[in-house]
Protein backbone atom coordinates (compact mmCIF):
# COMPACT_ATOMS: atom_id res chain seq x y z
CA UNK A 1 0.00 0.00 0.00
CA UNK A 2 3.29 2.81 0.59
CA UNK A 3 4.02 1.97 -3.11
CA UNK A 4 0.68 3.19 -4.27
CA UNK A 5 0.57 6.25 -2.33
CA UNK A 6 3.90 6.90 -3.95
CA UNK A 7 3.36 6.60 -7.19
CA UNK A 8 0.04 8.36 -7.18
CA UNK A 9 2.06 11.48 -7.24
CA UNK A 10 4.52 10.60 -9.61
CA UNK A 11 1.18 10.10 -11.73
CA UNK A 12 -0.50 12.97 -10.70
CA UNK A 13 2.44 14.96 -12.20
CA UNK A 14 3.24 13.30 -15.08
CA UNK A 15 -0.84 13.93 -15.77
CA UNK A 16 -0.10 17.40 -15.01
CA UNK A 17 3.25 17.93 -17.31
CA UNK A 18 1.66 16.36 -20.02
CA UNK A 19 -1.22 19.09 -20.26
CA UNK A 20 1.34 21.46 -19.61
CA UNK A 21 2.81 20.31 -23.09
CA UNK A 22 -0.29 20.10 -24.88
CA UNK A 23 -1.25 23.46 -23.82
CA UNK A 24 1.72 25.06 -24.43
CA UNK A 25 1.90 22.87 -27.88
CA UNK A 26 -1.43 24.49 -28.37
CA UNK A 27 -0.77 27.98 -27.91
CA UNK A 28 2.21 27.40 -30.13
CA UNK A 29 -0.16 25.94 -33.26
CA UNK A 30 -2.59 29.19 -31.97
CA UNK A 31 0.63 31.95 -32.03
CA UNK A 32 1.97 30.44 -35.15
CA UNK A 33 -1.59 30.46 -37.08
CA UNK A 34 -2.40 34.41 -35.91
CA UNK A 35 1.37 35.15 -37.27
CA UNK A 36 1.04 32.90 -40.93
CA UNK A 37 -3.03 34.71 -41.23
CA UNK A 38 -1.30 38.59 -40.21
CA UNK A 39 1.41 38.18 -42.97
CA UNK A 40 -0.66 36.69 -45.45
CA UNK A 41 -2.88 39.78 -44.87
CA UNK A 42 -0.09 42.20 -44.96
CA UNK A 43 1.02 40.37 -48.19
CA UNK A 44 -2.87 40.76 -49.71
CA UNK A 45 -2.89 44.46 -48.50
CA UNK A 46 0.72 45.33 -50.24
CA UNK A 47 -0.60 43.48 -53.51
CA UNK A 48 -3.75 45.14 -53.40
CA UNK A 49 -2.10 48.90 -53.03
CA UNK A 50 0.76 47.90 -55.99
CA UNK A 51 -2.21 47.08 -58.13
CA UNK A 52 -4.29 50.28 -57.61
CA UNK A 53 -0.78 52.27 -57.76
CA UNK A 54 -0.38 50.68 -60.88
CA UNK A 55 -3.36 51.25 -62.41
CA UNK A 56 -3.76 54.15 -61.55
CA UNK A 57 -0.44 55.91 -63.57
CA UNK A 58 -1.33 53.93 -66.19
CA UNK A 59 -4.43 55.57 -66.27
CA UNK A 60 -3.32 59.12 -65.43
CA UNK A 61 -0.11 58.43 -68.38
CA UNK A 62 -2.96 57.61 -70.59
CA UNK A 63 -4.87 60.79 -69.64
CA UNK A 64 -1.31 62.79 -70.19
CA UNK A 65 -0.26 61.17 -73.46
CA UNK A 66 -3.92 61.71 -74.97
CA UNK A 67 -4.22 65.92 -73.94
CA UNK A 68 -0.87 65.40 -75.60
CA UNK A 69 -1.72 64.16 -78.62
CA UNK A 70 -4.84 66.85 -79.14
CA UNK A 71 -2.53 69.75 -78.19
CA UNK A 72 -0.15 68.79 -81.25
CA UNK A 73 -3.16 67.98 -83.50
CA UNK A 74 -4.42 71.65 -81.92
CA UNK A 75 -1.20 72.88 -82.99
CA UNK A 76 -0.97 71.23 -86.57
CA UNK A 77 -4.50 72.81 -87.53
CA UNK A 78 -4.09 76.33 -85.62
CA UNK A 79 -6.62 76.34 -83.42
CA UNK A 80 -4.80 78.60 -81.17
CA UNK A 81 -5.68 81.32 -83.96
CA UNK A 82 -9.25 80.70 -84.68
CA UNK A 83 -12.01 82.27 -83.09
CA UNK A 84 -13.64 81.01 -79.87
CA UNK A 85 -16.71 78.92 -81.28
CA UNK A 86 -14.16 77.50 -84.09
CA UNK A 87 -12.01 76.20 -81.77
CA UNK A 88 -14.45 74.19 -78.98
CA UNK A 89 -15.99 72.82 -82.18
CA UNK A 90 -12.81 71.63 -83.84
CA UNK A 91 -11.36 70.15 -80.46
CA UNK A 92 -14.65 68.06 -79.68
CA UNK A 93 -14.17 66.67 -83.24
CA UNK A 94 -10.97 65.47 -82.98
CA UNK A 95 -10.49 61.57 -84.13
CA UNK A 96 -9.27 59.35 -81.25
CA UNK A 97 -6.88 57.84 -82.99
CA UNK A 98 -4.03 56.59 -81.08
CA UNK A 99 -5.73 58.42 -78.15
CA UNK A 100 -6.76 56.47 -75.04
CA UNK A 101 -9.05 59.16 -74.45
CA UNK A 102 -11.69 60.88 -76.42
CA UNK A 103 -11.20 64.97 -76.69
CA UNK A 104 -14.13 65.49 -74.75
CA UNK A 105 -12.66 64.05 -71.69
CA UNK A 106 -11.44 67.92 -71.70
CA UNK A 107 -12.74 70.96 -70.90
CA UNK A 108 -11.40 73.87 -72.50
CA UNK A 109 -10.64 77.79 -71.52
CA UNK A 110 -12.00 78.78 -74.92
CA UNK A 111 -11.21 82.36 -73.99
CA UNK A 112 -7.41 81.93 -72.72
CA UNK A 113 -6.26 80.11 -76.04
CA UNK A 114 -6.79 83.67 -77.62
CA UNK A 115 -4.40 85.52 -75.25
CA UNK A 116 -0.97 85.49 -74.79
CA UNK A 117 0.35 84.57 -71.54
CA UNK A 118 2.02 87.65 -68.96
CA UNK A 119 5.58 87.10 -68.45
CA UNK A 120 5.02 86.21 -64.76
CA UNK A 121 2.14 83.82 -65.33
CA UNK A 122 0.88 80.91 -67.30
CA UNK A 123 -2.66 80.39 -68.93
CA UNK A 124 -4.65 77.45 -68.25
CA UNK A 125 -6.16 76.18 -71.75
CA UNK A 126 -7.82 72.95 -71.21
CA UNK A 127 -8.16 70.78 -67.91
CA UNK A 128 -9.60 67.21 -67.30
CA UNK A 129 -13.60 67.34 -67.10
CA UNK A 130 -13.20 64.60 -64.42
CA UNK A 131 -10.94 64.27 -61.16
CA UNK A 132 -8.61 60.96 -62.03
CA UNK A 133 -7.72 58.68 -58.68
CA UNK A 134 -4.36 58.28 -57.63
CA UNK A 135 -3.63 55.91 -54.59
CA UNK A 136 -4.29 58.12 -52.17
CA UNK A 137 -5.44 61.73 -53.66
CA UNK A 138 -7.19 62.39 -56.91
CA UNK A 139 -6.15 65.04 -59.25
CA UNK A 140 -6.61 66.63 -62.54
CA UNK A 141 -4.02 67.38 -65.74
CA UNK A 142 -4.72 70.94 -66.86
CA UNK A 143 -3.16 72.74 -70.14
CA UNK A 144 -0.94 75.70 -69.50
CA UNK A 145 0.50 78.30 -71.79
CA UNK A 146 3.53 79.97 -70.69
CA UNK A 147 6.04 82.08 -72.96
CA UNK A 148 7.78 78.42 -72.79
CA UNK A 149 5.28 77.01 -75.10
CA UNK A 150 2.66 74.53 -73.66
CA UNK A 151 2.91 72.13 -71.35
CA UNK A 152 0.68 69.73 -69.30
CA UNK A 153 0.48 69.72 -65.19
CA UNK A 154 -0.63 66.95 -62.64
CA UNK A 155 -2.20 69.10 -60.38
CA UNK A 156 -4.22 67.66 -56.91
CA UNK A 157 -7.96 68.22 -56.91
CA UNK A 158 -7.28 71.09 -54.38
CA UNK A 159 -4.75 72.96 -56.32
CA UNK A 160 -7.33 72.45 -59.73
CA UNK A 161 -10.31 73.98 -57.80
CA UNK A 162 -9.98 77.59 -59.08
CA UNK A 163 -9.67 75.72 -62.60
CA UNK A 164 -12.74 73.67 -62.03
CA UNK A 165 -14.88 76.06 -60.65
CA UNK A 166 -14.09 78.33 -64.09
CA UNK A 167 -14.83 75.23 -65.96
CA UNK A 168 -18.43 74.88 -64.18
CA UNK A 169 -19.27 78.56 -65.20
CA UNK A 170 -18.74 77.58 -68.62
Amino acid sequence: MMQDIQHEPDRSRADDSSMLLAEARSLRRRLAFWRRTAWLLLGLVVLVLIVAWQRTTVRRRECRQSLEHYVEMAKSASLDHEPAEVLESQWQRFPKDSAALPAKHYALFVQNWLKSPGPDGSLPLAACRGSHAAVFTRGRHVLFRDEDGMHVKWLSEEDAAPYVARIQQD
